[in-house]
């Protein structure tokens, strides 16, 4: 089994990279810069620049509390504790290159310059990306507590939960697709819609799904006996 470490060590460089990177980007902005913007990707509110300090610190929330579950897993000999890792690396390099985009948009837009980035365009297609890489880590998680497509269904016992894994993976990674061709074609308040739509589809099609699978399972055991 390969080892795990480099993977906690990864993620621990992605923590203290959103650090080094927000302070960087602070000693050239102004006092006051954007710090909000709407579904169509426009500045809304004036604020702080330290405020940008929220970004580094959420992402290493985040990243500290994935890193102890998936420590948990690994000592519960947990199969998912190498999944979680690599998608919490996923989302912790996701969350270091939006805040930067973000902020340096707001240096462009404090120097009365333009903003090159469509924040909502940009955001769809990453997420697009998570997706199909979630998708295709989801099949090689085991039983768990915190990862994969987990419903009272796909919980019932390991053979029903690696095909909803690979049912939910599948349908994420098309999922994914789709939302990177759309954000392609749309903009602002559009492919806000078309993420959240998305999104629920998405949730909506695993969860019947997972129940469909449980079903034809339970149907197959009836008939064994």
């Amino acid at each position: 089994m390969k080892s795990t470490k480099p993977l906690y060590r990864l993620t621990f460089a992605l923590i203290l990279l959103g650090f080094v990177i927000t302070a960087i980007l602070l000693a050239f902005m102004p006092a006051r810069v954007p710090m909000h913007y709407n579904a169509t990707g426009e500045a809304d509110r004036i604020g702080s620049k330290y405020e940008n300090l929220l970004f580094p610190c959420s992402t290493a929330l985040y990243g500290a509390l994935f890193l102890v579950l998936a420590r948990y897993m690994g000592k519960k000999n947990a199969g998912s504790e190498r999944p979680l890792l690599i998608c919490t690396i996923v989302m912790c390099s996701w969350f270091d290159v939006l805040f930067t985009v973000l902020m340096l948009k707001s240096i462009r837009l404090s120097a009365g310059q333009a903003a090159e980035v469509d924040i909502t365009k940009f955001t769809a297609i990453a997420l697009g990306l998570i997706l199909v890489v979630t998708g295709n880590i989801m099949p090689k998680a085991t039983r768990n507590a915190v990862f994969g497509l987990r419903t009272t269904w796909s919980s019932k016992n390991d053979v029903v939960w690696q095909r909803c894994q690979r049912f939910g993976g599948y349908t994420g990674i098309a999922a994914g697709l789709l939302l990177v061709v759309l954000s392609c074609f749309l903009g602002g308040m559009a492919i806000s819609a078309a993420m959240i739509a998305v999104l629920l589809l998405w949730t909506v099609v695993c969860i019947a799904g997972s129940k469909m699978i449980y079903l034809k399972w339970e149907r197959g055991q009836n008939i064994a006996q």
